[in-house]
């Protein structure tokens, strides 16, 4: 692990001092933020990890699930993945990397999956933010994935109808 930066469980006080990182996510307010990282926590298949500085200020935070339905093998899941701007020499992100292979392997996972903030990258520099640390750490660009802009309104929605065949796959064959 990076010796810049020791890697906490995101729980207590600590939940408190990161919630600068919750604007990052949408978030604007405490009860809300406690809400989010609780819901991660608790399970042994998902939590939140936080890298701090030897002067104990957060630099960074990762959210883990471990999805074992995946057709690859169990992947780690790292979503959301947030890390503050840090001078060049600075890796929080290296730190959290290391600590989600880690995570992983504890976990039996395969494979670690990071998403990023749709926003792009969140250090806002190319050459030393979170996708070139990725791309350093041996990660490869998987896929992009789109959500609609706005939810679906509630009142609109109906229930799903059963499947007539619940095993039968559906074809346009004949």
């Amino acid at each position: 692990m990076h010796r810049d930066y020791a890697i906490r469980p995101l729980t207590g006080a600590l939940v408190e001092k990161s919630f600068p990182f919750a604007q990052a996510l949408g978030i604007c307010d405490l009860a809300r933020w406690r809400a989010f990282v609780a819901s991660y926590v608790g399970s042994p298949d998902s939590g939140a990890i936080a890298a701090e500085t030897q002067h104990g200020y957060v630099a960074g935070l990762l959210f883990y699930q471990a999805n074992r339905h995946d057709q690859g093998g169990a992947a780690l899941v790292c979503d959301p993945f947030v890390v503050a701007d840090m001078p060049r020499y600075a890796t929080p992100a290296k730190a959290l990397l290391e600590a989600a292979d880690g995570l992983a392997l504890e976990r039996g996972c395969k494979w670690v999956r990071v998403v990023l903030p749709a926003t792009g990258d969140p250090l806002n520099a190319e050459a030393v933010g979170c996708e070139g640390a990725l791309f350093r750490a041996g990660y490869a660009l998987e896929s992009l994935s789109f959500r609609r802009r706005r939810s679906l309104p509630a009142g609109k929605m109906r229930v799903p109808a059963p499947a007539k065949q619940a095993c039968r796959p559906r074809t346009s064959a004949r």
